[in-house]
C-alpha cells in the first residue's frame, strides 16, 4: 500500500511557507466582487429564516400596575383602533400592515412597504 507524501512546502528555517491570500476586485460603487451579480448572492440567503413580528402598539407602565393585573385586565396601547400595524423583520421596520382574520386566525394584509433598496440596507 502506497502513502501519499503531505508534507507542506518548508521555509528555508523549517517553518511551514505561507503565501498572501488573493481576493478578487470589489466594485466600489456596490460592495459586490467584479463579475457577481446581487441576485446570485441573494439566492444564496432566500431560503434562511427570518423573525416577522406585528407590533399592534406599545404601552408604558410602572411595575406596581403589572403585578396588579388580573384576568380580564385591558392595556390600552398608543394605536388608534383601525391604525395599521407595524412590521418588523428581525428587528428591522420593513411596513404597515390591516390586521385580519383568516380562517380563525390573526393575519396581516400589508399596505405600504419600505423602498425595497432601503429594506435590503436596513438589513
Amino acid at each position: 500500500m502506497s502513502s501519499a507524501n503531505t508534507t507542506e512546502p518548508q521555509g528555508a528555517d523549517g517553518s511551514p511557507s505561507v503565501s498572501p491570500v488573493e481576493f478578487p476586485p470589489i466594485d466600489s460603487a456596490s460592495g459586490d466582487a467584479v463579475g457577481k451579480s446581487k441576485d446570485v448572492n441573494l439566492k444564496m440567503i432566500l431560503d434562511l429564516p427570518v423573525e416577522v413580528h406585528v407590533e399592534l402598539g406599545q404601552a408604558r407602565m410602572s411595575i406596581q400596575n403589572i403585578l396588579n393585573f388580573s384576568v380580564g385586565t385591558v392595556i390600552e396601547l398608543d394605536r388608534i383602533a383601525g391604525n395599521p400595524v407595524d412590521i418588523v423583520v428581525n428587528g428591522k421596520y420593513i411596513g404597515r400592515g390591516e390586521v385580519m382574520v383568516v380562517d380563525e386566525n390573526f393575519g396581516v394584509r400589508i399596505v405600504e412597504l419600505v423602498d425595497p433598496e432601503k429594506r435590503i440596507e436596513s438589513l
